[in-house]
């Protein structure tokens, strides 16, 4: 239910940006290269959020104890309203590279609101991480493969710490003072970049074959 929340959310930011592409622009060409690059920059948020990390039920943190459940289900809105946030930015930044004639652009302030949103959210998003249970490690602890359990906690670690990195690095792409096209080009490509960190576990060390024994040995002892 919270994943479908958001999907909505992230549904309407995307209409948004398609609605009535083309009445009140002065530059076709830029709002339609813009428009591109502020859905490439949604599809990168969307693969983030919803296709890189498997949780397993019993390791959500609304599972692990009550504390862990409390902290996730009062940072959730705060995330979406970061995300919410975020697209108004786009928009906004939209409107400016399509030389929109019947809204002036504040553009540090549509930079800076998209930015700093961005970095909000992925700052709540690593938080609701650590809430979490490490995906897989207690597959693996329960059958004693403590070794590649111990690899991918460093793993998820050094994910949570790029995120960390990229909040860091989307507060200082504001005072750069470039283009609003480029600020939308470099986030989707810095998210896209996130999500191919985030997939190091999946793709790399679930080829391991204690990771998948580890899997199949502890789903069928629950079948």
């Amino acid at each position: 239910r919270f994943s479908s929340f958001a999907m909505m959310l992230m549904s309407q930011i995307a209409l948004a940006v398609a609605v009535h592409p083309e009445q009140g622009f002065d530059d076709k060409n830029g709002l339609y290269m813009a428009a591109c690059v502020a859905f490439f920059l949604l599809i990168a948020v969307k693969l983030f959020l919803f296709d890189v990390d498997y949780f397993d039920v019993e390791d959500h943190a609304i599972r692990r104890s009550v504390e862990t459940a409390l902290a996730w289900l009062i940072l959730f809105p705060l995330g979406v309203g970061c995300l919410a946030l975020t697209g108004s930015g786009i928009c906004l930044m939209l409107l400016y590279v399509g030389k929109s004639i019947r809204q002036p652009v504040d553009v540090p302030f549509a930079q800076g609101l998209t930015c700093n949103s961005l970095a909000a959210f992925l700052c709540i998003v690593s938080l609701q991480r650590i809430l979490h249970r490490v995906p897989y490690t207690r597959l693996l602890e329960e059958t004693d493969h403590k070794a590649q359990a111990r690899t991918i906690y460093t793993i998820h670690y050094v994910q949570i710490g790029c995120q960390l990195a990229a909040a860091m690095f989307y507060v200082i792409l504001q005072s750069l003072e470039w283009s609003c096209l480029s600020v939308m080009l470099v986030i989707a490509v810095t998210l896209i970049s996130l999500v191919m960190v985030n997939l190091i576990d999946e793709f790399v060390l679930l080829n391991d074959a204690h990771v998948r024994s580890a899997a199949g040995i502890t789903h069928e002892g629950k079948g």
